[in-house]
């Protein structure tokens, strides 16, 4: 990490725009769902005073420089360059003081001034360090997410919070992470898998450097909004939030996190094993390739000494002329189609001749050669030596040259002879090459790499005798690398038994992405599928308490009012049936009640409005009526003595059958005057 004055520099100043059509309608995707937020902003922009203009103002002049002027520039890490574009990954710039301006016009200004600033804020980060058409969307986006959490209004705990710019900025870097990857994955070549794993690999340094810029944003937001709490937020009153206005919301919400965290572990596991089980697939795949390859060349490596030490054990060849010698060469190397040059020097180290060329300069010797002729002539008994295909033939493969010193019976040596194999013609070696080729149809490249690093042989016949530039491990190995177009590989190296050569095999990373994509979308798509059923059945499950308990809010409100005769239906014998037994008993006993208190106040006022007997009786018989008798009778007893007599009834009735009981009243009235109270079960057996 190294410090930054400015990112102002040299080079050319420019936005990348996308590349392809998906690119196009992505980045133009972004940009409507942000126009159409925004927009709803507008009455608040509307409503904007001087003294909010001058906030404005001051802001937009700080821009530029908080987005140009001291920061940090991260390293790159594992970061791969984009898709097609082999240049050197850079690391992403940190400017510190970014977003404090938007950030700031968030709280105070409202979502458009903010999603304004944060749009130029990106805007130049775009043209001087990610040179992305993206960065200004994403931050303009940032900036609306932010004013959006600092201008709600709910008044519960978790939306108060919401309200404080360091509890909110916390989420600015997943909406970030988000953002980064849908850009990445519309962005750039046609290969979605390498989009993709670019966004993989830079979401993690670029959501770092994302998250110190908006943690500076949020201290001086903080610090802001502690100064000048009348200016910061909207002051309209508080509402009740989304969790509140429903109970089905509030259990949906209170369990949301559980299933959330649930699913994304589901998926993250089911992608992670995917991705493991493919690199396994892969792994051996390769694995086993390479061992083939890695022990077929000793073999080849092992015969070529052994028939060029057999073709210089021929004492003829010292004393032979040069065609002689030609044509015994022809004739050993017909025999055995193992060499496609033989050459023979004296003991001088003179050119002799040779088959197929006689001309020793023909074969164009390398520097290595030729030192190895020192040695043979020196009783160096057997040498190889690799040298470049030959010129015009168009070979895949570098060629083995095999040096052995020529000797008499008395060990003297007599001369020098040279033979060369072609790695990838040779007889031998085509099981290697074969298998080596296989790798191919993955779309990977295979090679064969000598211990000086230089390719013996290449799938892509250019590369042939250049350098390699990768690792060269000592052991088997199975790691990541980066091809030459910038997407990541896999890379498998094998070391050759008893020559420190090493078989090296290179497949896209894309081939495991796709077999993992394979493997974990259906997967995937069933847990979601799962997780969709389970909000359905937990709706559906809550949707009939929801309910009860918006008709028991009803009933309630009926009961407030005085509606006392709706009876509530009753069903179940679970908590919610239970208190929709008791809301009935209630409204039941309530209705009773009401009903005594509104007969004894017409009881009271019936007696109270008259003085005659028969009148004021009337309203009590009638009450006895309202129990559910069908008869009911007053009888006075007679007076003691003629002189209280009076012209007033002594028996009165109420209802339709009183009459018909009227020859009960002097029985009744005897047996009173000895029991208190009489009960008849059987009417026609009263006597």
């Amino acid at each position: 990490m190294t410090f930054l004055w400015n990112i102002i520099s040299n080079d050319a100043v420019y936005v990348e725009m996308p590349r392809t059509l998906l690119g196009w309608l992505g980045w133009l995707a972004l940009i409507a769902g942000m126009i159409i937020w925004a927009a709803k902003g507008w009455k608040a922009l509307r409503a904007m005073k001087r003294r909010d203009w001058l906030w404005f103002t001051v802001l937009l002049v700080l821009t530029p420089f908080t987005a140009l002027l001291l920061g940090f520039r991260l390293p790159s890490g594992q970061g791969l360059p984009p898709p097609g574009l082999p240049v050197v990954p850079q690391g992403p710039a940190m400017m510190l003081l970014l977003a404090v301006p938007w950030m700031i016009a968030g709280g105070v200004l409202g979502s458009i001034p903010a999603t304004f600033l944060a749009l130029i804020s990106g805007t130049l980060l775009a043209l001087f360090d990610t040179h992305s058409a993206y960065t200004p969307v994403i931050y303009a986006l940032l900036g609306l997410l932010f004013s959006a959490m600092m201008q709600q209004r709910y008044r519960t705990r978790f939306y108060r919070l919401l309200r404080q710019p360091m509890v909110a900025m916390l989420l600015l870097p997943v909406g970030f992470a988000i953002l980064f990857i849908t850009a990445a994955a519309t962005s750039g070549g046609d290969d979605l898998m390498a989009r993709l794993d670019y966004g993989m690999t830079h979401v993690g340094i670029n959501t770092l450097a994302l998250a110190g810029m908006v943690l500076v944003g949020g201290i001086f937001g903080q610090i802001f909004r502690t100064a000048f709490p009348k200016v910061w937020g909207d002051d309209a009153p508080l509402i009740p939030s989304p969790t509140e206005t429903s109970l089905e919301n509030r259990l949906l919400v209170s369990i949301a996190p559980v299933i959330i965290l649930l699913v994304l572990a589901l998926l993250i596991g089911t992608w992670v094993m995917a991705g493991n089980a493919s690199r396994k697939m892969l792994e051996d795949r390769l694995s086993s390739t390479a061992n083939v390859a890695a022990e077929s060349m000793p073999f080849f490596l092992e015969a070529g000494q052994n028939l060029i030490l057999q073709l210089s054990d021929d004492a003829t060849l010292a004393s032979s002329s040069p065609d002689e010698i030609y044509t015994s060469l022809s004739i050993k190397l017909r025999s055995v189609p193992y060499f496609r040059q033989l050459y023979y020097l004296n003991q001088y180290g003179n050119p002799v001749s040779g088959y197929p060329e006689k001309n020793f300069e023909e074969l164009t010797p390398s520097l290595e050669e030729r030192t190895g002729i020192d040695l043979a002539l020196k009783k160096v008994l057997v040498q190889t030596y690799t040298v470049p295909p030959q010129a015009g033939e168009g070979n895949q493969a570098a060629q083995i040259s095999f040096i052995a010193a020529v000797q008499d019976d008395a060990g003297n040596i007599q001369g020098v002879l040279l033979g060369r194999s072609d790695l990838g013609a040779n007889p031998f070696t085509q099981p290697v090459i074969q298998a080596i080729r296989t790798i191919q149809s993955l779309g990977g490249q295979g090679l064969i790499v000598d211990e000086n690093g230089k390719i013996l042989f290449h799938t892509q016949p250019d590369l042939v005798m250049t350098q390699y530039e990768g690792d060269l491990p000592e052991t088997a190995a199975f790691y990541d690398g980066t091809a030459a177009d910038g997407t990541r590989e896999m890379v498998y190296a094998q070391p050759v038994v008893g020559r420190s050569w090493t078989i090296i095999l290179t497949v896209p990373a894309r081939m495991i992405q796709k077999q993992s994509y394979d493997i974990a979308v259906p997967l995937s798509g069933l847990i979601l599928l799962l997780s969709l059923l389970t909000v359905i059945i937990l709706r559906v499950g809550l949707r009939p308490v929801t309910a009860s308990m918006r008709s028991l809010a009803v009933e309630a409100a009926r009961i407030a009012d005085g509606q006392l005769d709706h009876p509530l239906p009753v069903q179940g014998a679970d908590e919610v049936g239970q208190l929709r037994q008791a809301f009935e008993q209630m409204r039941v006993r309530l209705k009773d009640r009401l009903e005594e208190i509104n007969l004894l106040l017409e009881v009271s006022q019936g007696v109270a409005s008259s003085l005659d007997l028969e009148t004021s009786v009337q309203p009590i018989l009638k009450a006895a009526l309202n129990n559910g008798a069908s008869v009911a009778r007053m009888v006075l007893p007679p007076e003691p003595s003629a002189e209280f007599q009076s012209d007033m009834p002594d028996r009165v009735g109420a209802g339709a059958a009183s009459e018909m009981y009227a020859g009960l009243d002097e029985p009744l009235l005897e047996i009173s005057r000895q029991h208190s109270h009489i009960i008849l079960t059987n009417l026609r057996r009263g006597r």
